[in-house]
């Protein structure tokens, strides 16, 4: 179920995030354009995901074209779309990092999971805050600073507290994701299940209002 679902929304997000390709011809055209040339067209974008484990997901199927040049095969198991497919959390965690390695860090402690990938040479970054509602808000144990504006496995340091939490989706905005270096341009938004969190208007507004500010594009899905 998550291979296809996350595979469709993926279709999506680089129609909207890549100027050359069409979203009318998209799915036309989908047999006709392999994965190497959808990877290759994501060269220099730097992107923000805040959302559930659904936006895990999908940040692991954009990480997987991006780091291997294909779509992750829909048969192999275990599968780093069905977390199920795996023995414990662990050992999910472990292989999706095995897998992206050396570009992706995994900040995750007891109480916050948020991932990021760099690849220096195409100039991609890629950002994942860990998002469910006010049931768990923005969180996390790396912070980014002067010397490290965008965390890399192996030189970063890696910390299993949690070290910063916001309560908001401005106050990330504001006080983390605009501090990243390289800054994203793109953010990726979803409420998930939780859109009792969003009958709010002026919270609504205060979300989009200080997205717009902060980057060029946004996607509030």
């Amino acid at each position: 179920m998550y291979s296809s679902w996350s595979a469709t929304f993926l279709m999506v997000v680089l129609c909207i995030l890549v100027p050359s390709i069409e979203a009318g011809l998209m799915f036309l055209e989908l047999n006709e354009t392999s994965p190497l040339e959808y990877s290759l067209q994501m060269n220099n974008q730097h992107i923000a995901m805040m959302g559930d484990s659904l936006m895990g997901y999908q940040f692991l199927s954009l990480a997987y074209l991006l780091h291997k040049k294909t779509f992750v095969p829909s048969e192999v198991r275990p599968n780093i779309l069905i977390k199920n497919s795996f023995d414990s959390l662990d050992e999910f965690r472990m292989h999706f990092k095995k897998v992206l390695a050396p570009r992706s860090y995994q900040d995750f402690g007891k109480d916050h999971a948020n991932h990021f990938y760099f690849d220096k040479e195409r100039n991609i970054s890629i950002t994942v805050i860990n998002y469910a509602g006010f049931f768990h808000t923005p969180r996390g144990g790396w912070v980014p600073t002067e010397l490290d504006g965008f965390p890399v496995e192996g030189k970063s340091p890696k910390f299993t507290s949690t070290r910063w939490n916001y309560p908001t989706l401005e106050e990330t905005i504001a006080k983390f994701l605009s501090k990243l270096n390289p800054r994203p341009t793109t953010l990726i938004l979803n409420a998930g299940h939780w859109e009792n969190d969003w009958n709010d208007t002026a919270r609504q507004n205060a979300v989009l209002t200080s997205a717009l500010q902060n980057f060029d594009r946004v996607i509030w899905k």
